[in-house]
């Protein structure tokens, strides 16, 4: 199986997609296109030491990160910033009521994804 990326097919994705985390990859045998899950994404460390860029939000009872993201960005979709700042590997296991979260305010997510633009291409 022989395997290359496909560097213009994730240009229809909004710019605010967490997909645009990763690479797109085509066996070019069979044509079958993919999600390289594995390529990870650090946060750019300017932006994440910079705590004038965020609020802070303390989890209540039955919270999950997509109504958090609805709180603080008015749309469910930007859940995976809420993750990647608070290093929460699974959206799907239930957050701990009390915990806080470092929440990046709404007026620097541009800033996370022109990051995301940069290295798209690496």
């Amino acid at each position: 199986m022989a395997i290359k990326q496909l560097n213009d097919f994730d240009r229809d994705l909004p710019i605010s997609s967490n997909l645009r985390l990763y690479n797109v990859l085509q066996d070019t045998e069979d044509k079958e296109i993919f999600l390289n899950i594995f390529r990870s994404y650090n946060v750019n460390e300017e932006i994440y030491n910079n705590e004038s860029l965020f609020d802070y939000y303390t989890i209540q009872e039955d919270d999950w990160l997509d109504n958090i993201s609805v709180f603080h960005y008015r749309t469910p979709y930007l859940w995976w910033l809420v993750a990647l700042f608070n290093s929460i590997d699974n959206p799907y296991e239930e957050l701990e009521e009390g915990r806080v979260l470092r929440v990046l305010r709404y007026n620097n997510i541009y800033s996370i994804f022109d990051d995301i633009t940069a290295i798209e291409s690496l």
